[in-house]
């Protein structure tokens, strides 16, 4: 019996916990399988900007109250009374 092979090429990105996610759909019957990952890593410039993004979305998932910029920078500038002469 032949074997199947099928090349996938994507992009992802490695979670902060070193953690690699691939969902990707194969044209192959079910089954046992073996996989072959090779790494190529992208430019610094933009795997900085997966790492942020990758922060940004979880700190999205925590689904915080949403900050009053406002409220905040009243709070932390102090009264005229309070500054030194």
């Amino acid at each position: 019996m032949g074997s199947i092979m099928e090349t996938i090429q994507l992009q992802t990105t490695i979670g902060l916990d070193g953690t690699l996610h691939i969902d990707a759909p194969v044209a192959l019957p079910p089954g046992p399988a073996e996989v072959v990952i090779v790494v190529n890593r992208l430019a610094r410039r933009d795997a900085e900007r997966d790492r942020r993004l990758q922060a940004v979305r979880e700190l999205a998932s925590l689904n915080l109250p949403v900050a009053d910029v406002d409220t905040m920078n009243r709070e932390a500038t102090p009264a005229s009374d309070e500054l030194l002469p």
